[in-house]
Order: structure tokens, then sequence, then C-alpha cells
């Protein structure tokens, strides 16, 4: 297993997902009528992949491991990112809050969603280029040795892991830019 291509494929996943979100976004800003299910699909997703999935890779494996190893120049950066993630989940919640409403055709909560929504990606899509180079460094600053043990303990959480994992992801955001398609453009 390769942790800097498979983190970096998880970032273009999440991106994708985050496309669908401001697509959405752009059709409720022109009048369309999305269907909730699809709203909220988009959202299980970035909240399964983005804050359970990937975040618990860097959080539970990648930065306990350079702290363990004393490869410190990268721990504030990756930190930096994990909490820029974290505080995008307010919106994500914002838009879960009124998803009720919205589903009962409330304008205020069509426009809630767009607010949020466009919050979240404002904040969030930029993260993953940033994260991406300093991610990329790790080659530079892991021995062969150390990236090797980095790879052992994503693999091991990938075996450990009971949901979808990256190709899975890839496959439901597919579906979701299929449905989305049909219906915000």
């Amino acid at each position: 297993m390769d942790t800097i291509k498979q983190i970096m494929d998880e970032h273009r996943v999440i991106e994708r997902a985050i496309d669908v979100l401001d697509k959405i976004n752009e059709g409720l800003e022109d009048g369309r009528e999305i269907p909730p299910q699809l709203i909220l699909s988009v959202l299980g997703v970035i909240i399964e992949c983005i804050d359970e999935y990937h975040l618990g890779k860097e959080e539970e494996i990648l930065i306990p491991f350079l702290e363990e190893i004393g490869k410190t120049e990268l721990l504030s950066a990756i930190q930096a990112y994990s909490n820029t993630y974290k505080d995008g989940v307010q919106y994500i919640d914002a838009i879960i809050e009124a998803m009720d409403e919205y589903a009962n055709g409330d304008v205020k909560a069509a426009l809630k969603i767009i607010e949020n929504g466009r919050e979240y990606v404002g904040q969030v899509r930029p993260v993953f280029l940033q994260e991406d180079e300093s991610i990329k460094s790790l080659k530079k600053i892991l021995s062969k040795d150390e990236m090797e043990q980095l790879n052992k303990k994503f693999k091991d959480f990938e075996y450990d892991w009971d949901g979808p994992q990256v190709q899975k992801y890839q496959k439901i955001v597919r579906e979701l830019e299929r449905k989305s398609s049909l219906i915000a453009w």
C-alpha cells in the first residue's frame, strides 16, 4: 500500500463529493427542486469519508506516528488541516438541521442550506490542495523503513475499517454525480 497515493486519492474523492454539494447549491440558488435524499446522501458521504475515514487515519495513525518518530516538521500543518475539517462540521450540521423544513417546502430552509453549503465548500475545498503538498513531502522526510511502517499502519486501518474504502467511495460519489447531474443542472 502506498500511503501517500492513498491519502491523495481520498482527497480527490472528497473533492468530488464537495463539488456535488456545490452543484446542489447552484441548483437551489436557481430555484430547482433538489430531492432531500440527494442532499442527505452527499452529506452522508462527506461526514463518513472525511470525518470518520480520512480524519481517522490522520488523527489515529499519521499524527501519532510523526510524533513518535520525532518528525514534527509537518505536524502543525496536518493538525491545522484536521482542525479546518472539524470546523466545517458546523456547516454540515446546520444543513442537516434545515432538512426537515426544506423537505416541507420552506424557502428559508433552502437559503440556510445554500448559505451553509457555500461556507463549507469555501472553507474545506482549498485545504486539500494544501494538504497534498504536505503529504507529498512525507517521501522526503521519512526513511524507507519509516515509510514502510506507516504503510503497514494504514493497511491495518483499512483492514479494520468496517465502512467503505476509497474505491467504494469513488463509486458512491460517481453515482451521486450522476444523480445530481440529472437534477441540479
